[in-house]
């Protein structure tokens, strides 16, 4: 096997669509309470937390409701998945971006893809499936996890170091991969 072509943004991962839900969140509180839960390191974190678990539940769900407290105020916020994809509009685009630069690199388009694989945990979003599927005409294969099938590339590139008698006829080679996407949280455990 070998990678035709690989890229990524650096700068685009599952906390921005967290971001994007912490924000309508807190600018909804702020217009209820007066007060800004971002400008607080251990409010904004708590806030980020919340968005993360709803982005989540948007995946499983067509519409939640985000309880967010903060020094006795509490403001409840209803999203669905039209507005959150409204919110993210802009994250999808780069995504598709990205997508395309891809394809570009390998000097290739979605007729010459046989299957849609996702992986990651971002991938699981309706938002981010519906977009390659209008854009690329296929259906998301779903036979893998999107988190097992990482484990799964793993578990075969061990069997490959691991099968060195094997005559060369037989083997599996995997040539030309990298990941361009990397991401860190770090959390303060004083603030969060």
């Amino acid at each position: 096997y070998r990678a035709m072509g690989t890229a990524g943004d650096v700068y685009l991962g599952g906390i921005d669509w967290d971001q994007r839900i912490a924000d309508h969140v807190a600018e909804q509180f702020q217009i209820h309470h007066g007060v800004d839960p971002r400008k607080d390191a251990s409010h904004r974190l708590r806030l980020l937390a919340e968005a993360e678990d709803a982005k989540r539940s948007l995946s499983q769900r067509g519409e939640i409701v985000i309880r967010f407290a903060m020094d006795g105020q509490r403001t409840d916020v209803s999203l669905n998945r039209a507005e959150f994809e409204t919110l993210c509009g802009d994250l999808i685009d780069r995504t598709m971006f990205t997508t395309r630069e891809v394809l570009k690199e390998a000097d290739r388009s979605f007729r010459d893809v046989s299957r849609l694989l996702l992986v990651g945990g971002s991938s699981r979003m309706p938002m981010v499936q519906n977009m390659l599927e209008t854009e690329s005409g296929l259906k998301v294969d779903r036979s893998l996890s999107a988190d097992e099938s990482i484990a799964h590339g793993a578990a075969i590139y061990a069997g490959i170091l691991m099968n060195s008698d094997v005559p060369e006829k037989n083997r599996i080679s995997v040539s030309n991969v990298n990941s361009h996407d990397l991401g860190i949280l770090g959390v303060d455990t004083a603030t969060g």
